[in-house]
């Protein structure tokens, strides 16, 4: 897949933004200038909220980054994405409708939610359910007809019917996957209180029926976008203000192989075609405003960084890079010892070579250094260490002895093969941090070689970066630098 064109008409310090990708450039690498506080970064994160985090249970990521938009129209048309994915042109035209509290006034605030997040609410429901009913059996035996109920909603859902929960042992998977969407109930539901869990179970029921008529009402304005040639994203403001809600909504054209397909299917599987790159030091527009203005106050940054944490665990195609990947490069080398295994049971006797392979890729990046695995800790592949060579020999040498660039590189490089990003749309915002002069140049051969398949959007300020390519191949957000109006009065 490659993005070929992003207009967004006014978005924080975006304005009037028409931005086109030749995909027929090569390298397929494009750097994104702008002014300081123009918008490249801002303009990346959209781009990948609008397509990795929409329709899915990471909405409120989307709803996080969007959640200081101004509206002053009934139908906004706010941002038109286009791709192209095997030949086929894909365009994808989002619009911000207000829809006003008359029209949906039995939909409680707490349930505004997404499909995503009303089927996790059910199927909490039933899980909370089941373990009430495996305490105290033979008095709730009537539970078992709530249980088919809510088994055949899991079952309808986009993005739950697949898991195929064993309640009575895999409940905590299921708060794990959705830490977010806990029903907050009494701790005496472990206790042997009939009573106390007759009356939660009760509770239950009631939330069950409240919960089933959002979803139908939820499906009723899927269908009422599907009328105005839109698919029903979410709400993107979590709170009703000044008397009206309003929803994301998006038009998806292109050949019948894209535009046949369930719109929730259709983002769900471009969570694999788009990623994001980002320096911890850039602010991140996925996390809660509330966090984020925290970092303005005598706050400390605690509750930024859990959320930070949280974005990280649940949407693995965001990344930042880190001071030492550690944990990614001992999975990568164990990877590659499995696969060069999988090579000798299949050949009979002819291992692979992807181990000694990655030791060299990354030796390459380290100049005069190499990491290796210590064979001297009690668990294999639990440590690694870095050597140096000084004259015939090799010494070992710390975390602190590698500069931050190398970190850098190393970090990026591991990221891009642990994932097996291929053909896709990989956004990266200043890649040239810790980056010295040369390095910033060449970051841009070693890319083509790291993903050859792949496009990369490159948010930068580096002048070496730029002129590894084209003046072509870099774009400019409006109103453009200085250097470039002077270029072209020339």
């Amino acid at each position: 897949m490659k993005l070929l064109r992003v207009q967004v008409p006014e978005f924080r310090a975006l304005k009037n933004v028409d931005i086109s990708f030749e995909p027929d450039f090569k390298p397929n690498i494009f750097p994104l200038a702008s002014q300081n506080g123009g918008g490249k970064s801002t303009l990346l994160q959209l781009i990948f909220a609008l397509t990795n985090c929409v329709a899915t249970d990471r909405f409120k990521y989307c709803r996080n980054l969007l959640s200081s938009i101004d509206i002053h129209e009934e139908k906004r048309s706010w941002a038109t994405l286009d791709f192209i994915d095997q030949n086929d042109k894909i365009s994808l035209s989002y619009n911000l409708n207000i829809i006003s509290n008359q029209t949906k006034s039995s939909l409680p605030d707490s349930l505004l939610k997404t499909r995503a997040e009303i089927d996790s609410w059910l199927v909490q429901t039933l899980i909370y359910a089941e373990r009430i009913k495996s305490k105290f059996t033979e008095k709730y035996d009537n539970s078992l007809s709530l249980k088919k109920e809510m088994q055949a909603i899991i079952e309808d859902s986009p993005f739950l019917g697949d898991q195929r929960f064993t309640f009575e042992q895999d409940y905590s998977k299921y708060f794990n996957h959705y830490p977010d969407y806990s029903l907050k109930l009494p701790e005496e539901i472990e206790s042997g209180n009939i009573e106390t869990n007759q009356n939660i179970f009760d509770m239950l029921s009631s939330f069950w029926k409240l919960a089933s008529n959002a979803n139908d009402l939820i499906l009723k304005f899927e269908e009422e976008f599907s009328q105005i040639d839109q698919c029903f994203l979410g709400q993107i403001n979590e709170f009703r203000f000044n008397g009206i809600n309003v929803f994301l909504g998006c038009k998806i054209s292109g050949s019948p192989r894209v535009t046949d397909i369930n719109s929730y299917e259709f983002f769900k599987n471009m969570r694999h075609e788009l990623f994001l790159s980002m320096p911890e030091t850039q602010i991140c527009l996925l996390i809660s405003q509330k966090s984020r203005k925290s970092l303005f106050s005598k706050e400390d940054r605690f509750w930024y960084e859990i959320e930070m944490q949280e974005l990280k665990r649940s949407v693995p195609d965001f990344f930042t890079p880190s001071t030492i990947p550690t944990e990614t490069i001992l999975k990568e080398f164990e990877k590659s010892r499995d696969e060069d295994f999988k090579n000798a049971i299949k050949t009979g006797n002819q291992y692979g070579n992807n181990y000694v392979n990655l030791k060299q890729d990354i030796q390459n990046l380290l100049i005069n250094k190499r990491i290796d695995i210590d064979p001297d800790t009690d668990s294999p592949l639990s440590r690694i260490k870095v050597l140096i060579k000084d004259g015939d020999e090799l010494r070992e040498i710390y975390p602190e002895d590698l500069s931050h660039g190398e970190l850098k590189q190393l970090s990026l490089y591991i990221w891009l093969r642990h994932n097996n990003i291929k053909d896709a749309v990989v956004l990266m915002d200043e890649i040239e941090i810790a980056l010295h002069p040369d390095w910033q140049y060449q970051i841009i051969k070693d890319l083509e070689e790291w993903g050859p398949t792949n496009q990369y959007i490159l948010a930068t300020h580096s002048y070496e970066l730029c002129t590894a390519l084209t003046p072509s191949h870099v774009k400019e957000i409006e109103p453009k630098l200085e250097s470039s109006r002077n270029h072209e009065s020339e």
